[in-house]
């Protein structure tokens, strides 16, 4: 029995021949035995025309291998680039992971190369194009100090702070309910002043990266409950009900408000979460006044009993709906 492979000694495209499983253990070692050009890159390139040329894989598998192997060179380096900026203090830990998966997701479904982490934290309003370069170089500094060294590729990973959520509101003057979103079902009380923003901004942290830091701002007056929501000038903009907010609105119990990938309905505080109707128990029927016994004496003679003449029939009268009594349940978004 042959020794086992060393994997550091396998190309990259080797390795995705491996793991995909269009080439086996005797085979790699077969083709390890050829001598392997690393003059550009680890020897992939080389290794693939040893594959074509023994046919042991089809031109289709190549392209998809090398397409996988590029995908692979990309996300380490998105990986290390992940850890800086988590590091920093640029990106939240669970910001960077849910872009990181959003990735994954673009690569297997349209099985090409898919947007880098920064075009991602950019577009999600996480990182500026300054923070982007700054990171991109200090990346670029840490590969090399590696090759130097020959250390670890990545940077150390630090743990971010702890993260404390805020505290509830002294007094709970509103409820948000999310309809749509990675939180759908979670209920939110809220006080006289919240500010939604990103996860773990504001002092109403929402979860979805498509979001601002200060995107939203939500009032309540305590002695009249009259509400007020206003868009705090965010990138992607916030929706009330089917309306782009450009001023500050006034907030009805029932209205919805769309704010990045999240929709959240507005409920007041003295209504009913679940939206059922209280039941009011109907009080017993009165006992009916006992009768006298009425005095043995001749009977009365029965009157005939007559058939009682049927009702005349109704007239069913029929009232067109009104406009107004008519709901559309809607999900906010563009006119």
């Amino acid at each position: 029995m042959s020794p086992p492979i060393d994997p550091s000694s396998i190309p990259l495209f080797g390795r995705c021949a491996l793991e995909e499983g269009h080439l086996d253990e005797e085979q790699i070692a077969t083709l390890l035995k050829e001598p392997l050009d690393t003059t550009g890159d680890d020897g992939s390139v080389t290794f693939a025309n040893l594959c074509l040329k023994k046919k042991l894989l089809t031109p289709v598998l190549v392209q998809n291998l090398l397409l996988v192997q590029n995908y692979r060179e990309l996300r380490m380096e998105d990986e290390g680039m992940a850890s800086i900026a988590v590091q920093r203090g640029l990106a939240d830990e669970e910001v960077v992971r849910f872009a990181l998966e959003s990735q994954s997701k673009e690569f297997v479904a349209e099985r090409k190369l898919p947007r880098r982490l920064c075009h991602i934290l950019i577009e999600a309003e996480v990182l500026t194009s300054q923070d982007a370069a700054l990171l991109q170089a200090e990346w670029a500094r840490a590969r090399k100090q590696a090759a130097d060294r020959a250390p670890a590729p990545h940077p150390a990973h630090v743990d971010p702070p702890a993260y404390k959520p805020p505290p509830p509101p002294a007094r709970i003057l509103g409820w948000l309910i999310v309809e749509f979103g990675d939180e759908i079902g979670r209920r939110i009380p809220i006080g006289e002043n919240s500010v939604l923003g990103r996860f773990p901004s504001g002092n109403v942290p929402i979860h979805d990266p498509r979001i601002s830091r200060q995107h939203v701002r939500i009032e309540i007056n305590p002695k009249t409950d009259i509400a007020f929501v206003t868009d705090l000038g965010s990138k992607n903009g916030t929706f009330h009900n089917r309306s782009r907010l450009t001023e500050r609105m006034p907030l009805k119990s029932g209205d919805l408000i769309r704010l990045g990938m999240s929709v959240l309905r507005y409920k007041a505080a003295d209504e009913d979460l679940t939206g059922k109707v209280p039941q009011v128990k109907e009080a017993p029927a009165a006992a009916e006044p006992a009768t006298s016994t009425p005095a043995k004496g001749p009977a009365a003679p029965r009157a005939s009993a007559q058939p009682a003449k049927p009702p005349p029939p109704a007239t069913e009268t029929r009232t067109a709906p009104m406009a107004g009594d008519i709901s559309f349940p809607l999900i906010g978004g563009d006119k």
